[in-house]
């Protein structure tokens, strides 16, 4: 957890195609054009170091493979129109994108769920990989 001082701080947009990917390119040039206006200001005393409110820290835990099942049931209902179920499972696959992974399993097998987005209230699968094969484009037409 990084509990020291804040010297500088900025937001950004998450936008709602974003997932780890890009949101850690993003954040990476952010940090870096941060650094370089900051670094001079630090030196010559221009900035004033703010103390964080611990009370509003978070914390999070490493992801193992395992939190990024999603149950074949949950996908169906998800797909069938239960936004709430379609919304839960958009933001996982955003959120594990990079690692872990969101995964279900389809007749004993896996298969890694890479991309979907939700179109009328329900969840769309639009790229997956089945076990042992290569990444594929499902319902191209959404």
């Amino acid at each position: 957890m990084d509990h020291g001082p804040v010297l500088a701080q900025t937001e950004i947009a998450i936008n709602p195609n974003d997932n780890y990917g890009s949101l850690e390119e993003k954040l990476g040039h952010l940090g870096a054009e941060l650094l370089i206006e900051s670094l001079p200001k630090l030196r010559s005393g221009q900035i004033e170091p703010v103390d964080q409110n611990h009370n509003e820290a978070t914390f999070t835990k490493k992801f193992k493979t395992e939190d990024g099942f999603i149950d074949e049931k949950d996908l169906l209902k998800a797909t069938s129109g239960d936004k709430t179920l379609a919304e839960t499972i958009l933001w996982k696959v955003r959120a594990l994108s990079h690692e872990p992974g969101t995964w279900t399993l389809q007749g004993g097998k896996r298969t890694k769920i890479i991309e979907v987005k939700i179109k009328g209230g329900s969840l769309v699968i639009k790229r997956i990989q089945n076990e042992g094969r290569k990444p594929q484009n499902v319902n191209p037409e959404t």
